[in-house]
């Protein structure tokens, strides 16, 4: 069989990718079969004689020898065969095979190893069937094999297969005379392979065979075999941590599997001879003593400790020792090892990482056997308590998330001492005192809950832990955490309330009591995170909660039946009877429970809701319906009875059909679709005359110009079509031969023939005047519910040749439907410029006189869209969803059977499949051409889903004729990129997506399709450019490029590509040195891709910051030919520097910059020739280019070459050869290497202790010798370098490096401050354009060495000095200077570190007033004054200086008013309004209250002109803080001071219902801190609150009928009702139209809030004449708007379910149940002769065809409709 199989692979050749894949993968499965047969049936000894051998006759002298040696001679040829033949799969089988044929073959004698090895006589003599000359032929190919790198990993494939045959034996063979022992010849091959390796395949392949050699290596060990010669284990060991270390964060993630491995079978190999030692000595001498083995070690976890903290390796490989080395042993080499653990953890790419390993760390750490006490705890209790209250909120969430549950599993004993440690002396009624040093008691509550939620999940805590008995500190933690502003806080308490270790855990009343108060509160959280995170958490309350009935149910049916036989006793009966009493009374709380969450979530859709309360309610659904699907008794399946399922219910239909019609978020449609069709039977409420109208709606949103309509109508017909008609087999009308149509044919056919018939009689009308009838007939919403209902029908379910015959006409035919329909809008999208009007539109309708107004584009956000763009829209939608059509038609229905194309015919499979093959041939070919046509990217997108999933389809169907069509297509589309024929859009438009569709389809040819088409682009891209190229055409080479670059970004092939990324690496690099400029374009962003793809995005802000970078030895380790080619490129481009024109070579940005991500490490000096030390002579001699962009390239690369051990000679050497008499640009180019140097080395890398000393040894001798560049260069710019090394020595690296004299640091600050004054003349500044950096620099020094010196002049007038300078960088700096101080003097000190504020202050103000102030100075010098202990200088006789600096016309406050209502520039608003509000509110001590009172009022309305919407979200923020900074000074002493207190009070409502949630958030801080609220408040709770104090604290008849305007304001809305309809009914033909401002606003409760606040002015206000005019406004209201709602009846019914009328509808109630207060009064006079009847007018609105819950509420009593209205939003969030 296996000749055979290779007869047919030899005869196939390596053309035919497909054919060739098949055949070598039965190839593969029978050397599987081989190889299996051998391990299982040869034995220990496949050498051993036939009565334990079955293989006997295969060997030498067997009596089928020469089968033998015909096999050894095929798996030898596929072994080392070419990689394009047999694929490496095969490759890796026929390697074991090898080995097995081997061994059984030639027995014991295993001279053939020497011979094969390394040449020596082998003993094997010749024989008849070839024995010899099989030997001879594998000699020959493994010495070929070793020379070329391509056979590399065949070589492997022959090693792994020796180590498994041989296995431990191969210890004892000597393969020459010297003694050189198999073993070690063996891993000196893999060790030179791993070094000469150039991709990731051999690599891996060589890691695994490492593997092998190591557990070979222990085998031999533990069957005391001797310790084989030539193996110096330690030295192996040492290589073998370097690779592992090297090579584990390799981007295949094999690799780290495979050394995983390597490292595993080290360490077993010395806990194997760490017993041995403990036991006895190995019997046959060990390799090293357990000194060696130890100090080994130790070695590793001291390099491991000292590397990098950003690696994940450093964690990885600790942990994997732990299995050796006992954490105790790493807390004594590193005591703060794990603070600093935490302090890495709150970097998101690591935290998963290291709490893997800290769970294994401490898994081993704690002993059961042990009591702990705090005292032999502390060395992990301090770092816990650090980090449960640290203030990284990445840090908290995989804190309490990731670690604290699986540290503590069943470690009660150190949980407890936690907890005690934790809470040591915090006093139980503020929680604001704690003894532990370690506890950061502004995040006390944070790491309180966190432990309470580890003490919750793992069952550590008491069942009543709620209760108000023993609970109360615990209770009043989770009041405070449940409206946290953090995140979180609120999933920990949520976590606590909801999650138990007991399954079966019942519930209390305090714990659903307080989920219900989290659910209200929580639910509308905009962030998807915690609302995932919070139902994740229900879900397990609500599966324990039906348990816990199913187990009450269960006993209620016990006692019952006890009680039924009347058998038991009086006292057994009594107690059955309590029991049935107690059992009943838990149902009904958890029942209770159960239907208020789905009432909850019911309400909760309302219309009108908030994106996130919208979401979260179908979420509650889905958790509701998923909980009562699910199995509560896995033995017996068992579930409750219906009675216990609150789901399936009319209200909940309801309102899910309305999503489903009006919601425009599409997974909010999909979840409830998702939710109608669980409904068991028919949907609740939907009989068929109901479900007829829904068709209607749904038809009718399908001809919507709008894609959000015409979706939600292909939901509906989805809906209707999986329900009703497939389920049902029900009838319905959709087009108007329906009749015709239902009696044709069954319901599902018919429903989609009427469907498609509607669609080509509109087809066939834009056939005729496209642009006239595409935008009243539009296709794409039709196209959508095609696609929905075909998408619902299952194939499979058609059995009868008619069945078969029906649907197989209907998708032909809605097959020609999709062409005719592409095509007719193809002219359009393949237009040259489809991305602005429709081509020819506005020419054609100027000469006829149809350009008007409303076929101009109007403005963004306009009401009016241009026809043009509607048109566009159209066509590209058509495209987008008709390929989609295409998709369920090609892709659903079962594939043909191509069997008989192999006798020619053209169409094998028509009339006898549901799908013929022709149709899939016309249907790609249709596809291939719009990628390769249309230019509109949003359409050829569409395309590209389509094409990629029929390209999926047919290669993974294992068809031969099939699988080999999107090959055909590949070939064409590069066909298509090689010929210059075409010109598309840019980046190639569908070119490479029509590439990338056929190459990331999964299937088992990929692989052979990928290289095929990587070699023939790399060829494409390689090619010269003709001089006489076509520029009006696309190049080849620029095709080539587009597609390798679309390729790296696709993520289904980056496995495949990366064998390729340093060849794409080299393309980019020589494509920026070509003479076209689209090939430089396109090579620079395939570089940047490169980049990206290989060194990583950024993982912190900070470019430079390590965790960007690589190593240098990992990078060229994975890419080993790039060090030879970035060399030579660097070499080329460094000469050109020393040409005549000293250019720049287009490589040496390129280079430089992957140098400069790159890191050194300290195993860089074991592979000499990959190590980054070979770019250092070359980089040096950039550094004194004339060009300052290379010299600052040049020094960020050098800085990556120098390794530590390096850094401090290096920068000693560099500083040393700085003299006068060098070059400018070379002293400016080395001092930029030293400044990146120490950057690195100091700040971007964590130094060790060694580095740190030696190089502070140093620094003085450094600067002693250059300090004449700060005193006698004249270069503004070598100066600004060095004074910026100093700041980093003496400032930034104070707290790193050993203390520095104190002579060096007043030296260098005394020649600064000359520096400064002698560069500030106009003369120097316009000589050297550098002088204002440097002056800049030279500011910062001598302000950042204020703290360390003392300087004879006061720190207030160096302050002032600075304040005055003409330059603004130099201003800046000192006013960045003052924002840093946290304290302030009260006198004129001339302290050190004192500052007279009552000096500054005036200057401060008047850089703010000056209008000479650069822009940023004013905004922080205003800044600065708002600091909290800046504040109290701001007083009159402070700002009464200010004058004479500079002029003020009236006043600075008025000043600053009038500048402000004048300025349109915001940043200027967002400064100086709170200023002017302290300077204001600190006036009013003086007792001028009543100017005050002025001024505050023109504060108020500068904050309400500076509140809108339209205003930029920082202007708003800061008009909170100014209110904020306002409220605490203001006194109310007067009836105007009481309005102007109300005016704020209800600012900041407004403030509180913003759409950002940043302003929401600063002032709901406001709020609680003005209401002294013990528990923060979320901003609607805020709202609730604010408006109680505002009523209670209020008593002036101004100031309350202020809040009633206000709150009648938000009732009545901005818009009147017949506005309102008319924007419903006939909305406008918008494609882009304006969203709403606030996607949080919510209706509703402002009607509540308004209600509630009314309602209470009614009752506490006895001024009948506020209540009169509050009536009378809302009468005017209801009089007008109730007859526009019946003016507009017929149309109400389509539009009950939307927000807008809803909300109208609701506020209506509202207003008719506050005009019926008091409530024993039916009429009452309003306006003198006017009355109003409210039974008449909720009659009136009761007969309208309004939502449910409005008719619901219209029917009531005025008390019951109350109730009903607080029902639709929860009353605990109103609650203060």
């Amino acid at each position: 069989m296996l000749e055979r199989v290779q007869s047919d692979i030899d005869r196939c050749g390596s053309e035919d990718a497909l054919s060739l894949s098949q055949k070598t993968r039965a190839c593969n499965d029978i050397l599987k079969t081989l190889a299996s047969l051998f391990a299982k049936l040869s034995g220990p000894d496949p050498s051993a004689t036939s009565a334990t051998n079955p293989f006997h006759f295969l060997q030498r002298n067997g009596s089928q020898s020469k089968l033998g040696y015909n096999l050894l001679r095929q798996s030898i040829q596929i072994t080392f065969s070419d990689p394009k033949i047999y694929f490496r799969d095969c490759q890796f089988m026929a390697g074991i095979v090898t080995g097995w044929v081997l061994e059984i073959v030639f027995g014991a004698d295993r001279s053939w190893l020497g011979f094969v090895l390394l040449d020596t006589p082998s003993v094997t003599k010749d024989d008849e069937m070839g024995g010899s000359q099989v030997l001879s032929l594998l000699k020959d190919t493994v010495l070929s094999s070793s020379s070329n790198v391509d056979g590399f990993y065949s070589l492997l494939c022959f090693y792994r297969g020796i180590l498994t045959t041989v296995g431990p034996i191969s210890t004892t063979i000597q393969l020459d005379n010297s003694g050189t022992s198999l073993l070690s010849e063996v891993y000196q091959r893999i060790m030179n392979i791993i070094d000469k390796a150039s991709d990731s395949a051999t690599r891996v392949l060589a890691f695994q065979t490492l593997a092998t050699w190591m557990k070979v290596l222990k085998d031999s060990f533990a069957k005391g075999y001797p310790a084989p010669t030539g193996i110096d284990t330690i030295q192996i060991f040492k290589a073998s941590f370097e690779l592992v270390f090297t090579f584990w964060e390799d981007p295949v993630d094999t690799t780290q599997h495979k050394l995983k491995d390597v490292f595993i079978a080290m360490l077993e190999i010395l806990r194997f001879f760490q017993q041995q030692q403990q036991q006895q000595s190995h019997p046959h001498g060990s390799v090293f003593n357990s000194n060696a083995a130890s100090s080994f070690l130790l070695e590793i976890v001291d390099k491991l400790l000292k590397a990098d903290w950003l690696r994940k390796v450093k964690y990885d490989l600790l942990a994997h020792l732990l299995a050796v080395i006992h954490p105790d042993e790493i807390l004594k080499l590193r005591p703060d090892f794990l603070t600093v653990c935490f302090d890495v953890m709150s970097n998101l790419s690591m935290s998963s990482r290291i709490c893997a390993f800290l769970i294994r760390f401490f898994s081993t750490l704690f002993d059961k056997n042990v009591t702990p006490t705090l005292t032999s705890c502390l060395l992990w209790i301090n770092p816990f308590c650090y980090a449960l209250s640290h203030p990284s909120a990445n840090l908290r969430r995989a804190f309490s998330e990731n670690l604290l549950g699986f540290v503590f599993k069943d470690k009660k004993p150190y949980f407890d001492v936690l907890l005690t440690s934790f809470q040591t002396n915090v006093s139980s009624s503020t929680g604001h005192t704690n003894n532990n040093k370690h506890v950061n008691m502004d995040y006390y509550i944070h790491g309180s809950i966190s432990l309470l939620k580890t003490g919750r999940t793992l069952g550590f805590l008491q069942s009543d832990f709620l209760s108000s008995s023993n609970g109360e500190n615990n209770r009043r933690i989770i009041r405070a955490g449940i409206s946290h502003p953090d995140g979180i806080i609120r999933n920990d308490v949520c976590g606590i309330l909801c999650d138990s270790a007991r399954a079966l855990a019942e519930p209390g009343v305090d714990e659903l009591e307080f989920v219900k108060v989290f659910l209200t509160v929580n639910t509308a959280d905009y962030k998807s995170e915690f609302r995932q995170k919070l139902f994740g958490n229900v879900h397990k309350l609500i599966c324990r909660i039906r348990k816990c009935l199913y187990a009450n149910q269960r006993d209620l049916k016990t006692r019952e039946s006890f009680l039924a036989k009347k058998t038991g006793s009086d006292e057994a009966i009594q107690t059955a009877v309590k029991e049935i009493e107690e059992l009943t009374k838990k149902v009904d709380v958890k029942m209770g429970f159960l239907n208020w969450l789905m009432e909850f979530a019911v309400i909760s859709l309302s219309p009108g809701s908030s994106f996130p309360r919208t979401t979260s309610a179908l979420v509650l659904l889905s958790t509701i319906r998923d909980a009562e699907e699910m199995s509560l008794d896995s033995t017996f399946n068992k579930s409750l009875s219906a009675e216990f399922c609150t789901f399936n219910n009319a209200a909940c239909a309801a309102a899910l059909a309305s999503i489903l019609l009006n919601d425009t978020y599409e997974p909010s449609r999909q979840s409830a679709f998702n939710l109608l069709m669980s409904m068991k039977g028919d949907i609740p409420g939907f009989g068929q005359t109901q479900v007829q109208e829904l068709v209607n709606q749904g038809l009718k949103m399908l001809f919507s110009v709008k894609a959000s309509d015409a979706d939600g109508g292909a939901f509906v017909f989805r809906l209707i079509f999986s329900k009703y008609v497939l389920q049902g087999g029900r009838y319905f009308q959709v087009s108007k031969d329906f009749q015709e149509k239902n009696s044709m044919t069954v319901a599902p056919a018919a429903f989609f023939l009427q469907l498609l018939s509607v669609l080509e009689n509109y087809t066939t009308i834009n056939e005729v005047n496209l642009s006239d009838t595409i935008t009243e007939y539009p296709m794409h919403g039709l196209f959508a519910a095609l696609r929905s209902v075909l998408g619902e029908i299952n194939y499979s379910s058609f059995k009868t040749a008619s069945e078969i015959s029906l649907w197989n006409n209907l998708l032909r035919q809605t097959s020609n439907v999709v062409l005719r329909a592409t095509k007719c809008v193809l002219a359009v999208l393949s237009n040259e410029s489809p991305e602005g009007n429709y081509p020819g539109l506005n020419e054609e309708a100027a000469a006829a006189d149809e350009v008007n107004a409303e076929a101009i584009l109007a403005d963004a956000g306009g009401e009016k869209t241009s026809k043009s763009q509607r048109i566009l829209h159209e066509c590209f939608r058509t495209v987008k969803e008709a390929c989609g059509v295409l998709e369920v038609v090609l892709c659903r229905p079962p594939l043909p059977d191509t069997a008989a194309a192999a006798t020619g015919i053209a169409s094998p499979t028509t009339g006898r499949e549901i799908l013929d093959y022709d149709m899939i041939v016309s249907g790609g070919d249709w596809l291939r051409m719009l990628l390769t046509s249309i230019r509109h990217y949003g359409a050829f997108s569409g395309v590209f889903t389509c094409f990629s999933a029929l390209c999926a389809t047919l290669l993974c169907s294992q068809k031969q004729l099939l699988v080999t069509l999107p090959q055909i297509w590949l070939s064409d589309f590069l066909h298509k990129a090689e010929v210059m024929d075409v010109s598309i859009t840019r980046r190639s438009g569908g070119l490479p997506l029509g590439v990338v569709a056929v190459l990331g389809s999964a299937s088992p040819y990929r692989a052979a399709l990928v290289e095929q088409t990587m070699t023939r682009l790399f060829k494409m891209a390689n090619a010269e450019v003709p001089v006489d190229a076509n520029t009006n055409l696309d190049l080849p080479q620029v095709h080539a490029f587009n597609i390798i670059r679309r390729l790296l970004q696709d993520a289904t092939v980056t496995t495949l590509m990366r064998d390729y990324f340093a060849d794409c690496f080299v393309l980019s690099i020589d494509g920026l040195s070509s003479k076209s400029f689209p090939i430089r374009n396109c090579a620079t962003m395939l570089f940047s891709s490169l980049v990206t793809k290989v060194i990583g995005v950024k993982k912190s802000r900070d470019q430079d910051h390590s965790i960007n970078t690589v190593s240098g030895r990992e990078f060229f380790a994975r890419f080993p030919s790039l060090h030879a080619f970035m060399t030579a490129k660097l070499a080329v481009a460094v000469s050109k520097f020393d040409g005549e024109d000293h250019a720049v070579h287009p490589a040496f940005y390129p280079i430089l910059t992957i140098l400069a991500r790159l890191k050194p490490t300290d195993f860089d000096g074991n592979n000499s020739h990959l190590t980054l030390s070979a770019f250092k002579p070359l980089v040096e001699k950039c550094a004194s280019s004339s060009f300052i962009k290379v010299r600052e390239i040049t020094a960020r690369a050098y800085a990556a070459l120098i390794p530590a051990a390096e850094f401090s000679q290096t920068v000693k050497q560099i500083m040393a050869g700085l003299t006068s008499s060098l070059e400018y640009n070379d002293t400016h180019g080395r001092l930029l290497i030293v400044r990146n140097l120490i950057q690195m080395h100091l700040f971007r890398e964590k130094p060790t202790n060694d580095v740190i000393a030696e190089f502070s040894s140093q620094i003085p001798d450094i600067l002693s010798s250059s300090f004449w560049v700060i005193s006698g260069c004249q270069i503004p710019t070598i100066q600004d370098v060095y004074v910026q090394i100093l700041s980093d020595l003496f400032v930034v690296g104070r707290e790193i490096l050993r203390p520095l004299p104190t002579s060096l640091l007043e030296n260098a600050w005394t020649e600064s401050i000359l520096l400064f004054t002698k560069t500030n003349t106009q003369e120097t500044k316009r000589n050297h354009g550098w002088t204002y950096n440097l002056r800049q620099t030279l500011a910062s020094f001598i302000l950042d060495c204020l703290s360390l010196i003392s300087p004879r002049t006061s720190v207030t007038d160096i302050i002032l000095f600075l304040l005055k300078d003409p330059d603004y960088e130099v201003q800046l700096q000192a006013l960045r200077y003052l924002q840093t101080r946290s304290s302030a003097s009260t006198g004129g000190g001339d302290g050190v570190l004192m500052l007279d504020w009552s000096q500054i202050v005036p200057k401060l103000v008047s850089l703010v007033h000056s209008k000479a102030s650069y822009e940023q100075v004013c905004y922080t010098a205003a800044h600065v004054c708002r600091l909290p202990h800046v504040q109290e200088f701001l007083q009159q006789s402070v700002l009464d200086r200010v004058s004479l600096e500079t002029v003020v016309v009236v006043s600075i406050a008025e000043d600053f008013a009038e500048r402000l209502s004048m300025t349109e520039n915001t940043y200027e608003v967002e400064a100086i309004l709170p200023l002017l509000a302290l300077i204001v509110m600190n006036g009013q001590k003086g007792g001028a209250h009543v100017k005050t009172n002025d001024d505050v009022n023109v504060l108020i309305g500068l904050m309400k002109k500076w509140s809108s919407e339209e205003t930029a979200v920082y202007v708003r923020v800061s008009v909170a803080n100014t209110l904020g900074l306002i409220l605490p000074k203001f006194t109310v002493d007067s009836e105007e001071s009481e309005n102007i207190y109300a005016e704020m009070l209800l600012h900041l409502d407004i403030l509180l219902d913003d759409d950002d949630s940043d302003v929401r958030a600063v002032a709901a801080e406001i709020v609680s801190e003005h209401l002294n609220s013990k528990e923060p408040m979320i901003p609607i709770q805020c709202r609730a609150a604010l408006f109680s104090h505002a009523i209670h604290s209020i008593k002036s008849s101004r100031g309350i009928y202020k809040i009633a305007y206000y709150a009648q304001t938000l009732l009545i809305g901005a818009v009147d009702a017949e506005t309102l309809l008319e924007g419903q009914i006939n909305p406008t033909h918008a494609l882009f139209s304006k969203e709403e401002s606030n996607q949080n606003k919510e209706e509703s409760v402002d009607a509540i809030m308004a209600l509630r606040v009314l309602h209470k002015i009614f009752e506490h206000s006895s001024n009948l004449d506020i209540k009169r005019r509050i009536q009378s406004r809302l009468y005017q209201w209801v009089s007008t708007s109730v007859p526009a709602l019946e003016l507009r009846q017929e149309d109400l019914g389509g539009l009950k379910g939307r927000g807008k009328v809803f909300g109208f509808a609701l506020r209506l109630v509202v207003a008719m149940v506050l005009l019926s207060h008091p409530a024993d009064t039916e009429r009452m006079q309003v306006d003198g002769d006017e009355h109003f009847d409210v039974v008449l007018w909720r009659d009136k609105l009761g007969s309208l065809a309004l939502h449910d819950h409005i008719m619901m509420m219209v029917g009531k009593e005025q008390v019951a409709v109350t109730d009903a209205i607080m029902d639709l939003f929860p009353r605990l969030l109103l609650e203060a």
